[in-house]
């Protein structure tokens, strides 16, 4: 059994030798394989690799390297998801909306502890056990979280207070610990002072509040008039009041506390036209801080995402918000949502739509030709325009019906569903026409991808060599050549021109020179793809899971047109 499993790998490893250890300096390996120094399983596992590592020499030819999509949460990581949106542990700087709470510390220290703030304007409530904050109203506050050790706590009743004749304060005396409030009475309508706020802090209604171990004292200063209606006179008394906070501090922390008032709509709607769309998650009132933290929860299916903030449907990715409060949509849906930030859990519905059109090959035309502009999947809660522009060369009547009559192109804007989206048509010459539609039916017969481009085959290159080939173009060449090759000859006959920086400026049959990396080739050219029209490329990729495709014809595929990578366009006279 041994030696017919040998056997059969050893031709396995005929082929791999041919396809990945050209001039490699594989006789190492060949013999060490030879002398039998390999059992039945590593045989396996080596071949396993080896064409696992070509695979991904396949993907290089792609122009968006191939994205895995994520598991699903388990219950135990969505709660300890969404308890992350409320964690502000360490940080310097928390934000909670109003009614909102977020824990800051579970810090234990000896000693007892306080929450002091800044001012004493309502915007924030502390909790000393949960060390929680909770939103009141919305600014922004210093908070100190402090421990220490307790003082003399003393407060002497003055016995002079109920005599009216002379201005008293209630206390003669105070001694307080830190975070003690009291109320600073006197038994006339007196004006009261402080003389060091640091300490013990008095605000407009009379409360003081201690923040910091001292003395200060309380100045009671009571004007009023004395003598008969002859003989009147102004008086000034004054009397004053010791304060002492005798907390001894242990450790004080410090933080930023920002009360926000999140706004999102009821609805909140998104339309995507491909496989894959970012839109920004429509919420207003909340910092860019708070962004990073949201997190998007639908039906309790959630999917693991490198961002914290992603939602999901029946075990399908719906949305995944990237830090900067964006959101990646993959699928239409109309579905309940929850949405945590800033402490608190806004109630929603998600829906998005998916557009769709007819296919993209019906937009190339002949003069005199006609075809119908028609597309579906909105979601039918906002309005919906369709507004043409450019509309000389080619035009559309009331019923959608679309005439080419000379050479140049219509744009069609369509708004709806928070989307703004280009539909192109054009009216090209016959070759040109030809070409995009030799494009697409060799497209139809899904050919398999390889990098050998041998038999039925097809890599990115051989795709576009195939469909210039059969329009009298083969680049100089019987065999189908490398990207970089074919950029050459469109050099040579002067028809390679600058990547444009809008996609709008290609036109249909526009031969796409992409480079992902450095490979020592003309102009590092590791891709090429034909454009299409409105946006839209086609072209042969290896296996990926590229979320920017948008239609798959086997491995020729329909994809976003981008110019991130683009080098340069051939346009060949046609």
């Amino acid at each position: 059994m041994y030696d017919l499993v040998i056997q059969k790998e050893r031709r396995s490893f005929a082929w791999i030798k041919r396809t990945f250890f050209i001039n490699s300096g594989s006789h190492h390996f060949e013999t060490w394989y030879n002398n039998g120094h390999m059992g039945e399983m590593k045989v396996k596992k080596v071949l396993s690799m080896m064409l696992a590592s070509l695979m991904c020499i396949g993907n290089l030819s792609t122009v968006s390297a191939a994205q895995k999509l994520p598991k699903t949460l388990s219950q135990k990581e969505i709660n300890e998801a969404i308890a992350k949106t409320r964690n502000y542990q360490g940080k310097e700087h928390v934000y909670v909306g109003i009614g909102g709470h977020v824990q800051v510390t579970n810090e234990k220290q000896k000693g007892t502890v306080t929450w002091l703030s800044s001012n004493d304007k309502a915007i924030v409530k502390t909790n000393k056990k949960g060390a929680m904050v909770t939103g009141v109203k919305k600014g922004s506050v210093r908070l100190s979280q402090v421990f220490y050790k307790k003082g003399k706590e003393e407060k002497k009743h003055n016995n002079d207070f109920e005599n009216k004749e002379k201005l008293a304060f209630y206390y003669t005396s105070l001694s307080l610990n830190l975070g003690d409030q009291v109320t600073i009475q006197t038994n006339q309508q007196a004006k009261l002072s402080n003389s060091h706020s640091d300490v013990a802090r008095l605000n407009e209604k009379g409360t003081l509040t201690a923040v910091k171990p001292g003395t200060c004292v309380i100045t009671a200063t009571y004007k009023h008039v004395v003598g008969d209606t002859a003989d009147q006179k102004e008086v000034t008394e004054t009397a004053r009041l010791k304060v002492t906070v005798t907390s001894k501090i242990i450790k004080t922390k410090t933080m930023k506390a920002t009360v926000s008032d999140p706004q999102i709509a009821e609805k909140i709607i998104y339309c995507v036209p491909n496989n894959f769309e970012i839109e920004k998650l429509p919420i207003k009132g909340v910092s860019k801080q708070s962004r990073k933290r949201i997190y998007v929860d639908t039906h309790g299916v959630n999917e693991k995402a490198k961002y914290p903030a992603i939602a999901s449907l029946q075990g399908k990715i719906i949305t995944k918000a990237s830090d900067q409060g964006k959101v990646r949509i993959r699928y239409a849906v109309n579905a309940p949502c929850k949405i945590y930030v800033d402490g608190l859990v806004l109630k929603r519905r998600m829906i998005i739509s998916k557009l769709k059109f007819d296919n993209l090959e019906k937009t190339i035309l002949l003069a005199n030709q006609k075809s119908h502009f028609s597309m579906s999947g909105m979601s039918g809660q906002t309005p919906v325009t369709m507004t043409p522009h450019n509309t000389s060369a080619v035009t559309m009547n009331d019923h959608h019906q679309v005439t080419a009559h000379h050479l140049g192109k219509m744009d069609m804007t369509i708004k709806g569903d928070g989307l703004t989206y280009t539909r192109q048509y054009w009216c090209v010459n016959k070759r040109t026409y030809k070409l995009v539609h030799d494009a697409y039916a060799l497209a139809r017969t899904k050919p398999r991808f390889s990098l050998g481009r041998t038999g039925s085959t097809i890599d990115c290159s051989t795709f576009i060599w195939r469909t210039y080939k059969k329009n009298g173009i083969n680049f100089g060449s019987n065999s189908a050549p490398v990207a970089a090759n074919i950029a050459k000859y469109c050099q040579a006959h002067g028809r390679l021109f600058k990547a444009p920086k809008t996609i709008d400026a290609l036109r249909p049959g526009d031969i796409m020179f992409i480079s992902s990396h450095k490979n020592g080739r003309f102009k590092n050219i590791t891709h090429v793809e034909m454009y299409i029209s409105s946006g839209t490329d086609l072209g042969a990729r290896g296996p990926s899971t590229t979320p920017y495709l948008k239609k798959a014809y086997g491995s020729v595929v329909e994809g976003d047109a981008i110019t991130d990578n683009l080098v340069a366009v051939g346009r060949l006279k046609l």
